[in-house]
């Protein structure tokens, strides 16, 4: 009576499947987090963009600590760069398939191109040369990623401001010479000072002072507001040299979620494009798009959208413009449909973002990317006079929806490569594309310009597919094969286009030899097999255990966990001891009849 243990498992999880597909909360996911887990929205958002999974055993482990390559896979992924084998981005795998980045890192680490993209970035370098990794890994003269080492407090800080544009490496070099300059002499806490005893300067220094200073604020659907921080102090302390636990990284992974300008934070659900005009365009004339053009530094910008509801969107409230210089930090807003000569006055590097908000709710976000020569003791990054923005035709629309790109890029060395990313992971390249969007889905499209000597920049459009005309019909029955649940099975419309596992009837002669006309389980009449009377009946409630494993000679009657179902045998829900050796029943059998 034991033999289809197993087959019962599999009809218990397939029966429950579509519950848990169709309700991914983490508490369903992680087998030891509950819905009172006080992090669960965190955990739940970082869940749903990939970039914290189940453990070996399906758990969390909150209090687990957090090593070296999985922290760099999840900030990776945060950054909105797919590095995990085997949806490795193919750039990554173009640039990085023959590299080895670490001698410590070898490609069989499933967080190989996350650590190379990673460092590549300049999120994260190696240890110094001559450094003993925590598992004893040593090479003289060579500088060691050590993946398996335990991350430190201002380690994860540092690669998690990196990561997200909250710190870049030259704002941070410019604290670090403030401090050398004796510019810089405040003590952020009782354990994180400007300098280290020595006199050197506290290298994290600018990570903890920027950690403090960032906040981000959630408001819930009833205005209650919740802040939250990078770092906070405890009795005036930071606790620098401390290892985090992965609950600890999953605060500060949701700050950097939030902070950076990836589809997932902004949780589009509009069609979305920016439009750039030479400044001698007004409002409402039919200009052409520029090229963010090197030999000017000020702007018309006006939004195009798709899909919005019924009520519209608030001018100027449900258009908020951010210009966000990521190299001196400096944020500039502007609100409304239509923002006029906009001049770029300090260099560096600038982000033009758009967020767009109906009366709904719904909300849409895209960027393109300037960047100027520095001026008045500002430097730029090395993409300095580069700049790039995209025209698409539509953005919105039913599917399959065919769109045309046109990618705008002006500065540095001409001969410009344009590569597109359609979020369907599709890629292309050149300056003019056109790409076909199959299903419903809203579609961050990506592109990057490069020049001649490997200065590369990127923007973003937004194209929203909001339903898909399905014509289709590859078996000829009459039912579109989007609505056919049998699509190459001819079949009327009456079970979905698939055929009718019963025969209706109306007395037993409508019903082939051996069958009988009788209501079935959904009281509705059909051709089944006449009801007989067996002698192995089992009722009621019952509980037992049992050896799965040979406890005597001959064992020619051990368990086939393999087997199929028989008449007269007995189904029940069962679990085993970790090792397999006993079988436990729960709760009520079940007799095939």
């Amino acid at each position: 009576m034991f033999r289809n243990i197993l087959l019962w498992f599999l009809f218990f999880f397939s029966s429950f499947a579509s519950v848990f597909s169709a309700d991914l909360r983490v508490e369903n996911i992680f087998s030891d987090i509950d819905a009172n887990y006080p992090y669960l929205e965190q955990l739940q958002t970082l869940y749903e963009q990939g970039a914290i999974v189940p453990g070996t055993w399906g758990t969390f482990n909150p209090d687990a600590l957090l090593t070296r390559d999985e922290f760099v896979w999840i900030l990776v992924e945060i950054g909105c760069e797919e590095c995990i084998q085997p949806d490795v981005s193919l750039d990554l795998v173009q640039k990085h398939a023959n590299t080895q980045p670490f001698f410590d890192v070898f490609s069989t680490n499933q967080y190989f191109y996350c650590i190379a993209g990673a460092t590549d970035d300049g999120y994260v370098s190696g240890y110094q040369a001559g450094t003993t990794c925590d598992d004893g890994t040593f090479q003289a003269g060579q500088a060691p990623f050590c993946p398996n080492n335990t991350i430190l407090l201002e380690e994860a800080l540092a690669i998690v401001l990196r990561a997200s544009w909250l710190l870049t490496n030259e704002q941070a070099d410019l604290v670090r010479q403030q401090i050398a300059n004796g510019e810089i002499t405040a003590d952020l806490s009782d354990d994180v000072s400007p300098l280290n005893p020595d006199n050197s300067v506290y290298s994290f220094y600018p990570d903890f002072q920027r950690a403090l200073e960032y906040q981000v604020v959630d408001t819930d659907i009833f205005g209650n507001q919740t802040i939250y921080q990078l770092v906070t102090l405890e009795n005036n302390q930071l606790f620098p040299n401390s290892t985090i636990t992965r609950e600890d990284f999953l605060q500060m992974a949701y700050v950097a979620l939030r902070a950076n300008n990836c589809r997932q934070i902004s949780d589009n659900s509009l069609g979305v494009k920016m439009k750039v005009y030479d400044q001698t365009c007004s409002q409402g004339s039919a200009c052409t798009p520029q090229l963010l053009s090197a030999s000017d530094d000020t702007f018309d910008f006006e939004p195009e959208v798709g899909g919005i509801c019924n009520d519209g969107i608030d001018d100027p409230n449900g258009y908020i413009w951010r210009f966000l210089n990521i190299s001196t930090w400096e944020e500039i807003y502007r609100y409304g449909t239509y923002v006029d000569n906009f001049q770029f006055v300090n260099g560096g590097d600038w982000r033009v973002i758009l967020r767009v908000v109906d009366e709904c709710g719904n909300t849409g976000e895209v960027y393109n990317s300037v960047s100027y020569p520095g001026t008045g003791g500002v430097v730029a990054s090395q993409n300095a006079d580069l700049r790039a923005t995209i025209d698409a035709v539509p953005i919105y629309g039913t599917g399959p929806l065919s769109v045309s790109f046109d990618g705008l890029a002006s500065g540095w060395t001409p001969g410009y490569t344009y590569a597109w990313d359609f979020d369907d992971r599709e890629q292309a390249i050149g300056k003019q594309v056109n790409h076909v969007f199959d299903r419903v889905w809203f579609y961050e499209v990506e592109l990057t310009v490069t020049d001649t000597v490997s200065n590369s920049i990127t923007a973003t459009t937004l194209i929203w597919v909001n339903e898909v005309a399905c014509t289709t019909d590859s078996d000829g029955d009459g039912i579109n094969d989007c609505d056919d649940l049998c699509p190459i099975i001819s079949w009327s419309s009456d079970n979905f286009g698939c055929p009718l596992l019963e025969t209706t009837c109306a007395v037993d002669s409508d019903c082939q030899s051996g069958y009988e006309c009788r209501f079935n389980d959904s009281l509705r009449l059909s051709c089944q097999p006449p009801v007989t009377q067996t002698s192995c009946v089992y009722d009621g409630w019952t509980a037992f255990v049992w050896n799965t494993v040979c406890q005597s000679c001959p064992c020619n009657n051990s368990i086939d966990f393999l087997s199929s179902l028989r008449r007269c045998d007995v189904v029940f829900p069962a679990i085993t001891s970790p090792d397999r050796s006993e079988i436990y029943s729960r709760g009520n059998i079940f007799r095939v009849p």
